[in-house]
């Protein structure tokens, strides 16, 4: 926080709608480049530069060999495989791989006809026993010429000199044909306009492309190929970022853009006109920000990649710390909430990019929720990829469980991680609040998924969790202990029995609450008064039965008035610039100076603008956006998604941060039993720290 000083409602809006469920800039901001320049041998346990050759053991999550090390590896660490970072052939060498031409007689060789339907290419298969991949060979050629290459299969572990491509796929409607061993082969235009860019006048570019040195008809080289991307990243020469055709207004079509990549006049930058700033904010909006692949592509490169916009170049090094400063100027140059936003959104951008790259380079590997939470918001071609995408980042124990398998379907993929991932932790439960299958209008996502089983294909089209890692507890058997999932047999795969407590049932709830940008907006805030009025009333509604001429005042301030405040905010501080629980008493003096507001009272002061004024709208516009207010028949008060009914029950489940809500249906194997939906994650003043949990028995919960 000290580097932004207090937010405002802009700092807010613009973090909170780039960031888009991500981790809190605290998080962030521990892992900033590091500063060593030394590793140690896991073998002989030397310290070494870190220009000096380093086996990378690609089967561990953090071990690493030195030159003598790696020489007797197969009797001291087998059967891992290594990488080593300095890739030394040359091109010359590198053309030795290359794979003879067809039969020359083969009418693929002709020139291509565009009004024809391409030939397939003829993939060889790769010889697995000495690790084979494909690289593509980009030929020389003119800016006006036709793409041709050449394929070439070599051994991954021969210190070959590639670069490897990471890049969008987008439209594949209008494919473009380029030649490959005078065969046609018909590849997206994203593709198309890289190898363009890329492709040399007097050299050939050796790259690994996954569109083209994968067969993407064969799902067994596919399933095992996708495996050993991160190794492809991991041992290429360089990774080159293709954001795609540079456009007139775009950052990098500047001078003032390439000078701010060199880190040379930041400042000129900065003190640019709103067409610089629009640029930006363009340049950090294309797919490839959001394209899951890419994540690993740029964590897993040994050396910083390239980033390629049309012909311009920056070095990611430079991007980055460039953005790393935008605060700076943010902080010092306020004037229009457009330079705000744009500021904002290039420095969590790189941030998120390059914090998991500096995690994963220094040895560290993910947990799977971690990472699927991160890229919720975030699209893939193909909706397995959405885990696939992310596993080879993360720890070994999720990596072995989840391999990459494309002969099963999306629905097979998700059911899996579902319960994998609840081997260990029920949050994944609270992103997959607002379940398809109660949504039958939706007409999107994996329709036939039980109601446990995340669909990570939605991607943003559901509000974001309640939980947040760290923050609540509500399932702890005491201080920092929790139970684990308790997940009981069962013949059906498609129900899951998990034991828990039942501590409530929702009697009443209010109405759904819309918190649009406009009404909700400073110094107004008419629609976050209007939801104030609404609350306070049903909760007096339901709390007595004298009726709405009840004095609220005493009522709120004699017996239920943290309920209101807290509730209304979830009882945190800051969403997504770090977790703080429970709130901040100084929230109980704003919510009363924007309650008498919202009553039409004086409040007595002048001053408007305090912090804790400004940010507890911002926060309850965060916790409330597209949910309602629930209260159970013991007076258990929360907040809900909006598809939560009365009849539905609030439990807490072992191994759970969150009390969730489910709907009693009748089991269709035994009608005579309750089996249960689930509905949403929940936050149940009171019953956020363990003290609920540890006062009800325990039940199983079949869910289905």
């Amino acid at each position: 926080m000290s580097q932004l000083g207090d937010p405002t409602d802009f700092d807010y809006e613009a973090i909170n709608y780039m960031f888009r469920r991500g981790p809190p800039r605290s998080f962030l901001d521990r892992f900033s480049p590091p500063a060593n320049t030394r590793w140690i041998c896991d073998g002989c346990k030397k310290e070494a530069l870190q220009s000096d050759t380093r086996f990378r053991c690609l089967s561990c999550d953090d071990f690493d060999f030195c030159q003598s090390c790696h020489e007797t590896a197969f009797e001291t660490h087998p059967p891992h495989e290594f990488a080593v970072t300095d890739g030394s052939m040359t091109a010359r060498e590198m053309d030795k791989y290359l794979l003879p031409y067809p039969d020359a007689d083969s009418s693929s060789r002709a020139a291509p006809d565009e009004t024809k339907q391409p030939t397939l290419y003829p993939y060889r298969p790769l010889d697995t026993s000495q690790h084979e991949i494909r690289l593509l060979a980009l030929l020389p050629g003119a800016a006006e010429d036709e793409i041709a290459c050449r394929m070439a299969h070599a051994p991954l572990f021969a210190k070959l000199s590639y670069e490897a491509l990471s890049y969008t796929w987008g439209d594949q409607t209008a494919p473009v044909l380029i030649r490959i061993d005078g065969v046609s082969l018909a590849v997206g235009q994203s593709l198309a306009g890289a190898l363009r860019a890329l492709r040399q006048t007097d050299a050939t570019r050796y790259l690994w492309v996954d569109a083209v040195c994968i067969n993407q008809r064969d799902d067994v080289e596919k399933s095992r190929e996708v495996q050993r991307m991160r190794h492809v990243y991991v041992q290429a020469t360089g990774v080159v970022i293709w954001l795609g055709e540079a456009s007139q207004d775009d950052a990098f079509s500047s001078d003032d853009a390439m000078a701010l990549a060199n880190n040379q006049t930041l400042g000129t930058f900065i003190c640019g006109t709103d067409t610089h700033w629009a640029a930006l904010d363009r340049l950090v909006r294309r797919p490839w920000w959001s394209r899951v692949w890419c994540l690993q592509e740029a964590a897993a490169a040994a050396r910083p990649p390239l980033v390629l916009c049309g012909r311009q170049t920056a070095s990611w090094i430079g991007l980055h710390d460039a953005c790393r400063k935008l605060p700076d100027y943010w902080k010092r140059t306020r004037t229009t909430a457009g330079e705000e936003y744009a500021l904002a959104s290039a420095d969590l951008t790189f941030q998120r990019h390059s914090s998991i790259r500096n995690q994963y380079i220094n040895g560290e590997h993910f947990r799977l929720l971690y990472l699927l939470y991160m890229t919720l918001a975030w699209e893939a071609t193909d909706p397995r990829d959405k885990v696939f995408a992310v596993v080879g980042l993360c720890r070994s124990e999720d990596r072995d469980a989840l391999p990459p398998d494309y002969s099963l379907n999306v629905r097979e993929v998700y059911l899996r991680t579902a319960r994998h991932l609840m081997t260990t932790s029920l949050n994944l439960l609270s992103l997959n609040t607002g379940s398809p299958r109660l949504y039958p209008s939706a007409g999107a996502g994996c329709q036939r998924l039980p109601s446990w089983v995340p669909d990570w294909s939605l991607g943003a089209s559901r509000p974001p969790p309640l939980w947040r890692e760290g923050c609540y507890a509500a399932s702890n058997v005491a201080p920092h202990t929790r139970y684990w999932p308790a997940l009981m047999p069962g013949d059906d795969p498609d129900v899951v029995r998990l034991v828990g407590s039942l501590i409530g049932r929702v009697q009443h709830v209010g109405d759904v609450i819309v918190a649009d940008a406009t009404s909700w907006a400073a110094p107004a805030w008419t629609g976050f008064y209007e939801t104030i009025r609404s609350v306070e009333t049903f909760f007096r509604q339901c709390v007595t039965a004298d009726g709405p001429d009840i004095d609220l005042d005493r009522l709120l301030y004699r017996t239920r008035f943290d309920w209101i405040w807290r509730t209304l905010i979830a009882d945190r501080e800051y969403p997504q610039l770090s977790w703080s629980w429970p709130a901040s008493a100084d929230f109980a003096a704003a919510y009363h100076y924007h309650r008498e507001r919202a009553w039409g009272r004086d409040t007595g002061s002048t001053e408007e603008n305090t912090y804790h004024r400004r940010a507890y709208p911002v926060l309850a516009k965060h916790t409330l956006n597209e949910r309602r207010v629930f209260l159970t028949r013991d007076g258990l008060f929360g907040v809900c998604a909006k598809n939560v009914e009365p009849g539905d029950v609030v439990v807490i489940l072992a191994g759970g941060d969150m009390p969730y809500i489910l709907r009693p249906t009748p089991a269709a194997s035994e009608p005579d039993k309750e089996a249960y939906l689930f509905v949403s994650d929940a936050f149940a003043y009171g019953a956020m720290d363990g003290q609920v949990f540890r006062l009800h028995p325990n039940t199983e919960f079949p869910i289905a």
